[in-house]
């Protein structure tokens, strides 16, 4: 059997394990008198404030505390503390990095034998980390939500395009295609397709299409869409082609193909 707790404190062995705990711990350990001087920190808290163990005496803990509502929220856990015994919730702390530190801080109250209040203990663990995991965690429910939108918006309107399409289709029927009604609805034609590739770029953003490479003709895609390359670097800004006219077909869908193009010309605009 181990030898028991009390038998432990009586040779002095407890109170070394648990100082040597404090000093091996990541998280920040701290003890303050009942009038608010600091009396211990661990290693990893004096790297943290910036402190050194014989500045220790003058400094309170209040002071590493942002003045405003978080440092008024700190005095009111350590009166809590004081009068129920413990206390346990979220802090913010200056560092000596300049950054502040988001922690979640537990706070007992020490007594000598009387009753009489002789301190307090603290332990503060970094949850910084946490919140960045958070705030990626909203992100991505956001962009999810973004993406089921998205995807909604481009399956309705991509049906009330097919319908647009057929029925230009029936229309050129009955026309002349090569006079200026024929020309003008070969254009909405071009433009009902480039809305139809539109959509499926959306889709393919809300996950609701598979990605579908055919063999396709990188040069003809390239010119089809330098007409949007004004509209989407501006009227500002000039730009020629010069195309390998050697380059064989490569696997790749269109729509995608589109968004590629797309995202490399803003990015040389922004450039």
């Amino acid at each position: 059997m181990g030898e028991s707790l009390q038998a432990m404190e009586s040779r002095g062995l407890c109170s070394d394990y648990f100082q040597e705990m404090a000093e091996l711990s990541s998280d920040l350990v701290f003890i303050e008198s009942f009038d608010g001087r600091v009396l211990y920190l661990n290693p990893a808290a004096r790297n943290a404030l910036g402190l050194k163990s014989l500045e220790l005496a003058e400094f309170s803990m209040a002071e590493f505390y942002p003045e405003g509502p978080m440092r008024e929220a700190a005095l009111k856990a350590r009166s809590d503390a004081l009068e129920q015994g413990s206390w346990v919730g979220e802090v913010e702390l200056y560092c000596a990095s300049g950054s502040n530190l988001a922690g979640y801080q537990t706070t007992s109250v020490h007594r000598d034998s009387s009753g009489v209040i002789t301190g307090l203990s603290s332990v503060i663990r970094d949850i910084r980390h946490l919140r960045e995991l958070e705030q990626r965690l909203r992100l991505s429910q956001r962009l999810e939500s973004i993406g089921h939108l998205a995807g909604g918006v481009a399956h309705d309107f991509n049906n009330l395009l097919t319908v647009i399409d057929q029925c230009l289709s029936l229309i050129g029927d009955d026309i002349d295609r090569q006079g200026r009604t024929g020309r003008a609805l070969a254009m909405a034609l071009q433009a009902s397709g480039r809305a139809a590739s539109l959509c499926r770029q959306l889709l393919g953003f809300a996950q609701k299409q598979v990605i579908q490479p055919q063999p396709t003709d990188l040069n003809h895609m390239i010119r089809e869409f330098s007409g949007f390359i004004g509209r989407i670097a501006g009227e500002d800004i000039c730009f020629d082609l010069d195309l390998c006219e050697e380059i064989p077909p490569i696997m790749a869908d269109p729509s995608q193909l589109d968004q590629v193009l797309a995202n490399l010309v803003v990015n040389a605009r922004d450039a």
